[in-house]
């Protein structure tokens, strides 16, 4: 039973555990709100007062939509680390085509976000990925057409494909 399964801990060094923990303390919303209503209406005084300690502690709708929408903003982030650290041997080769894939996420979220926290957050992580990445060297882009699963440079703007050919 999924529910039983304890929530993984955040680890400051891995930040897609930030990720699979918001994940799963999504996962357990529905559960968390069976057990505050069985709480609730239990005739014991004693477990009614665990009912309201926990109506203290739980999220507002609006705060739920928000982890909802950091959830949907974070989850290409954590697939593409996924597939880096799956990887033997991660070279620069696919680093362009990943931080494409990441950039044309970001640009089909952005109208989606509602949260300020998360259009915050969102923000932030544009300005640091343009500052990071927004001038591919050719240098770059060569090492990804050499690269057998890249070679179609698909991840590139046209200009940028005809430059490397």
């Amino acid at each position: 039973m999924r529910i039983l399964e304890p929530i993984s801990s955040d680890t400051a060094t891995r930040w897609n555990s930030t990720y699979l923990v918001l994940q799963r303390l999504l996962e357990l919303r529905e559960s968390t709100l069976e057990l505050a209503k069985s709480l609730e209406n239990d005739p014991d005084r004693t477990i009614r007062a665990d009912d309201f300690s926990l109506n203290e502690k739980m999220l507002s709708d609006e705060e739920w939509t928000g982890l909802v929408e950091l959830c949907q903003l974070l989850r290409p982030f954590a697939r593409v680390l996924t597939f880096i650290e799956g990887d033997q041997y991660p070279m620069l080769s696919m680093m362009y085509p990943t931080v494409r894939h990441l950039f044309k996420n970001l640009d089909s979220i952005e109208n989606k976000l509602t949260n300020i926290e998360v259009i915050e957050m969102y923000e932030g992580l544009c300005e640091s990925m343009v500052s990071r990445w927004n001038d591919p060297k050719m240098v770059r882009w060569l090492a990804s057409f050499l690269d057998p699963r890249f070679k179609t440079l698909s991840a590139a703007s046209s200009t940028t494909q005809q430059e490397v050919l």
